[in-house]
């Protein structure tokens, strides 16, 4: 920006993708009238949309950072760092036995997203006495809703030939958010001697953080047949 002064670095990337999914219960443990039927109940009798078995669904991830250098004098140099980092895919899509089905109001959409923010001061007093100091904050977010909605629980249904169909919040997404602040000031120096280096410092740091996770938290009901379910 300014000639040996000013300096400036920016960088952007972002990805927009897709992963497809493949359901190895279909046609085996799971027919198309089975689900069909699941799905046709759900909505009649609990007022509630299943879901159905989606190809495929985006995935995203982004990164932006920005840094600015200041070189204020021969004896000074300031730096400010931010960096934003987001990342979103689902989840729990295909996990456990081979014979369940799961429906997309059991998936859950699995964010993170964080900024970080960080201010340095370099001094250099004398030839043998310099100084850094430097304050950062970091926020992030993880994030893990289901895609059905928090309005309903888990919901799992036997079917005649040895598969399962579920449904509804999985069970562990009920009640389950995390979140970070972080907040560290740090001054230290360093004092040359001789052929000696004396260092000192002070530091200091506050973390708050949000961690609530709670299974079944909605309810989680099983039936042994799709006519117990209905």
């Amino acid at each position: 920006l300014i000639k040996n002064e000013l300096f400036l670095f920016m960088s952007y990337e972002k990805l927009d993708g897709e992963e497809l999914f493949a359901y190895s219960p279909f046609g085996k443990n799971v027919s198309q009238a089975d689900l069909d039927r699941v799905v046709e109940i759900t909505d009649r009798v609990y007022n509630y949309n299943a879901g159905g078995t989606p190809a495929g669904l985006p995935v995203d991830d982004e990164k932006i950072l920005v840094k600015l250098d200041w070189n204020i004098n021969d004896d000074h140099r300031a730096s400010f760092t931010y960096s934003h980092a987001f990342s979103n895919s689902a989840g729990n899509q295909g996990g456990g036995r081979s014979d369940d089905l799961y429906l997309s109001s059991h998936w859950y959409n699995r964010s993170n997203e964080f900024d970080t923010y960080v201010a340095q001061l370099f001094s250099y007093w004398t030839e043998d006495f310099s100084t850094e100091v430097k304050v950062s904050y970091k926020d992030s977010v993880n994030g893990q809703v289901p895609l059905g909605g928090l309005n309903f629980g888990e919901v799992k249904i036997d079917t005649v030939n040895g598969g399962e169909i579920m449904l509804g919040a999985d069970d562990s997404r009920h009640a389950n958010e995390l979140t970070n602040e972080t907040l560290q000031v740090r001054v230290s120096g360093e004092y040359l001697y001789e052929e000696h280096a004396i260092s000192f410092g002070w530091e200091y740091e506050d973390v708050e953080v949000l961690n609530i996770f709670m299974q079944h938290y909605l309810g989680s009901w099983y039936f042994d047949s799709i006519d117990d379910f209905e």
